[in-house]
């Protein structure tokens, strides 16, 4: 999440866990988080692009992501 905070991120690109852990195990933590609402996982080209879902959580939860993500 920390990662993008600061706007959009390829989906290739992004190390926001492991970069060790194996491709699927990645797939599967984006799928999980675009599901529960927190990420939005949006068709570029070839490629995907990741952005959190920051307005939608501010407004169903007022003040969460600036209790959780650092400064």
């Amino acid at each position: 999440m920390v990662v993008m905070r600061g706007g959009p991120l390829d989906m290739a690109s992004c190390h926001a866990t492991d970069p060790n852990l194996p491709k699927s195990t990645k797939s599967h933590f984006m799928k999980v988080l675009r599901e529960a609402g927190v990420i939005r996982n949006e068709p570029n080209g070839r490629r995907r692009t990741l952005t959190l879902r920051r307005d939608d959580l501010d407004a169903r939860f007022p003040g969460l992501l600036d209790s959780v993500l650092p400064g």
